[in-house]
């Protein structure tokens, strides 16, 4: 069947795991010609153009395939890697005008960030700084579901060394945001537990400190 795209889709992952770019940029282009929603080949293909260097058509083919699949959260992840990695800050609007997923897009980025950070232990700080630098310049965007989805990343991976940091971090740089006090409150409570009664808490952090613990 010359025309099964899930073929040349798997075809394009077998290529671009072994590094042969050019291969695995046809194979995804016919697949996305034999299936042009499947939102798993548009992100594969953007992925290989950021490979080899190609951010701009990486950002037209993960663009083109978020215009056709607007809830496709593979692709806002993809296209959000490339974005934090590359400081690519200015195409991150255009993405927000055409997501239409369940989470935010503040919540996707967060998790995003904290994800990026694993695969470059070394850039993690910066990373975190580049992007909230950026966006508590955005109305678009909202700073305090960014964070609290890195962080929450952070905690999930039991690295409270580099959470203490950020949690510290983020204390000095939005002290006077109500919203970020809370989450502060929720993680230093996280880190050190013993330090805090939990019945003196604020009942939103306590809540939150609860749904934490619950589901770890």
């Amino acid at each position: 069947n010359p025309s099964f795209s899930s073929a040349y889709n798997n075809l394009g992952v077998e290529y671009y795991l072994i590094g042969e770019y050019e291969q695995a940029i046809e194979s995804c282009e016919k697949a996305i010609q034999f299936d042009p929603k499947n939102p798993i080949t548009h992100s594969l293909l953007g992925s290989v153009f950021a490979k080899t260097g190609a951010l701009d058509k990486a950002n037209e083919v993960l663009l083109n395939g978020l215009k056709l699949v607007p809830n496709a959260l593979i692709i806002l992840e993809t296209a959000l890697s490339i974005i934090v990695e590359n400081n690519l800050w200015l195409d991150l609007e255009s993405y927000n005008e055409l997501w239409n997923g369940e989470q935010t897009i503040s919540n996707v980025l967060g998790s995003v960030l904290h994800n990026k950070s694993l695969e470059k232990p070394m850039d993690r700080f910066a990373y975190f700084k580049n992007t909230t630098e950026f966006i508590k310049q955005q109305e678009s965007f909202n700073s305090f579901e960014v964070i609290n989805a890195f962080c929450l990343g952070i905690y999930n991976d039991g690295d409270f060394d580099f959470l203490r940091q950020i949690v510290e971090e983020v204390e000095l740089e939005y002290k006077d945001d109500p919203f970020m006090i809370l989450t502060i409150q929720v993680f230093n409570y996280l880190l050190n537990p013993t330090a805090f009664d939990m019945n003196q808490l604020h009942p939103d952090v306590r809540s939150v400190v609860e749904n934490i613990v619950k589901n770890n």
